[in-house]
């Protein structure tokens, strides 16, 4: 008819989809790989989605586009059950993956390593998981365990790591207890961790985080692949983000997870709940 526009429904539904597509506005602070975490999401689709050249280099003020679609994280409690299977022996807690996931991450949130998780998987590549895949977290015979290993006891590595995480605590104001035990969900204490995003030593700070921390909070350069030098971006950073939530703990710890911009702007997510309860554990560990 003469005056109308015919609209087909191929058309009606990339209208609706372009009208319900999310988007996020980069803000100080921001890295990609915060970005992802935060909207359960990976680097490697924001950086398809959005035609990044250098995913080390995103502006403030601008803006992403967001996977469609997404699945928060958060919502995915893992699936745990502490009783005796049929044969008597312990039941292994397990986690259905959920869309953005990578193992990296659920390793980090359920305090395990990917390593733990391949193995006892038996995944013959770690970067292909499938979303609706039931993941062991544990083995049967150490369901009943925390899935935190527990804290390393005298070798002269961990010593020195241990000393150096102590000082550097005292010296800005926190509890030592507190920064190893970050320390040891980030990286188990290892100076030479490096996290399929990026995320570096004993801390796994992100390089452009790093830069921030040099720039703004230490005054001078940090070599990220030194041990000295990383653990006080970590200090510095979870002593700004102390100051920023007031003193609260949790959320000092869930923004060092999620970014202090997603804590601020949607709350704790139930993923960030998990390490913050996992922190705390280990820190009454090493108090």
């Amino acid at each position: 008819m003469r005056g109308k526009r015919i609209v087909t429904l191929a058309a009606l539904v990339a209208l609706v989809a372009t009208a319900s597509a999310a988007t996020y506005v980069v803000e100080r602070g921001d890295t990609l790989w915060r970005i992802a975490q935060a909207h359960g999401t990976t680097v490697a689709e924001l950086v398809q989605l959005n035609g990044i050249s250098n995913p080390n280099l995103i502006l403030v003020g601008q803006e992403l586009k967001l996977p469609q679609g997404l699945v928060d994280d958060g919502d995915a409690e893992p699936e745990t059950d502490g009783g005796p299977a049929s044969d008597g022996s312990p039941q292994a807690a397990t986690y259905r993956v959920q869309r953005g996931d990578t193992l990296y991450r659920i390793a980090r949130q359920h305090g395990t390593t990917v390593a733990h998780l391949v193995r006892i998987n038996s995944i013959p590549n770690p970067n292909l998981i499938r979303v609706g895949q039931v993941l062991k977290l544990t083995d049967g015979a150490s369901a009943s365990a925390p899935t935190s290993p527990a804290p390393p006891s005298g070798s002269s590595s961990n010593a020195r790591i241990e000393a150096l995480l102590t000082s550097t605590a005292r010296a800005h104001g926190l509890d030592p207890a507190l920064v190893k035990a970050v320390a040891w969900q980030e990286s188990r204490w290892r100076p030479n961790a490096v996290s399929p995003a990026g995320a570096r030593g004993v801390m796994q700070v992100m390089p452009s985080t790093g830069r921030w921390i040099s720039s703004t909070l230490a005054g001078r350069s940090l070599d990220l692949d030194d041990p000295a030098d990383n653990i006080l971006a970590g200090v510095l950073y979870l002593a700004y983000l102390d100051r920023l939530t007031g003193g609260n703990e949790a959320r000092t710890l869930a923004s060092y997870f999620q970014g202090p911009n997603a804590v601020a702007r949607n709350g704790i997510s139930s993923s960030g709940q998990r390490y913050v309860s996992s922190v705390q554990t280990l820190k009454a560990r090493f108090t």
